[in-house]
């Protein structure tokens, strides 16, 4: 979209969060719970360690931020003149964002993976 409205004068940024105290994450389970079949999956182990991460079971979300946080990158982002491509809010998300550029895609994957 970025390179698509170029010269256009709009400008478009991309904000990522990484963790944000929401109910994002209670509101995902209740439908996971719902819809999924926990159990009776042939990807039951790790569902099962997903749901303990989501739930808060494995301890609490590193470097998770209130939403004022996104706030202040969007408003960063909408009276810069010169808007950045990425805001990037949280530190996971910048460590993140770090390794994506410095690792083989195949090898952040794994690692995210495991992380997660």
């Amino acid at each position: 979209m970025r390179m698509e409205l170029d010269g256009s004068g709009i400008e478009v940024s991309l904000i990522e969060p990484g963790p944000i105290t929401s109910r994002f994450t209670a509101n995902a389970v209740t439908y996971i719970e719902r819809f999924i079949d926990l159990k009776g999956s042939v990807h039951a182990k790790e569902y099962e360690r997903q749901m303990r991460r989501l739930k808060g079971e494995s301890g609490p979300a590193r470097g998770k931020l209130e939403p004022d946080a996104v706030y202040t990158a969007l408003k960063r982002a909408l009276t810069a003149k010169k808007p950045k491509p990425h805001y990037i809010v949280t530190q996971p998300a910048k460590q993140g964002a770090l390794l994506k550029k410095l690792l083989p895609a195949g090898l952040f994957y794994r690692l995210i993976g495991r992380l997660g």
